[in-house]
């Protein structure tokens, strides 16, 4: 793993915490990317912890917002998709969900026996 993509993480994880207890998530990356240019990859991965944080909020709405951006920035972002699924899901769009669910499973097929069980 590269030790910036790292270091990056872990302060996006951080400061996005303080930063949603306060509402405040909208300007995180743009916080981040004033102090040096930020690649897309690792504005995918800040923007992808933003949704689990979302997520784990049950903000499934803003967190499938974050899962897309992160996606669009990085299509080898997977996890995105998965993780909109389940947005989806608990927001009782189950096709949706689905959707994605058989799209993840399609781009990772060593992750198929998760699905096959």
């Amino acid at each position: 793993m590269n030790f910036k993509l790292y270091v990056v993480g872990i302060f996006s994880f951080c400061f996005l915490s303080v930063h949603l207890s306060f509402g405040q998530d909208d300007t995180f990356i743009n916080q981040l990317d004033s102090l040096g240019s930020l690649d897309d990859s690792t504005k995918s991965i800040i923007t992808f912890n933003e949704g689990l944080d979302l997520m784990n909020a049950k903000k499934y709405s803003q967190a499938i917002d974050k899962f897309n951006a992160a996606y669009s920035l990085n299509a080898s972002l997977n996890d995105a998709i998965f993780n909109r699924g389940y947005c989806y899901m608990q927001m009782g769009s189950p096709d949706k969900g689905i959707g994605d669910w058989e799209s993840f499973a399609k781009n990772n097929p060593d992750h198929n026996k998760v699905f096959e069980e």
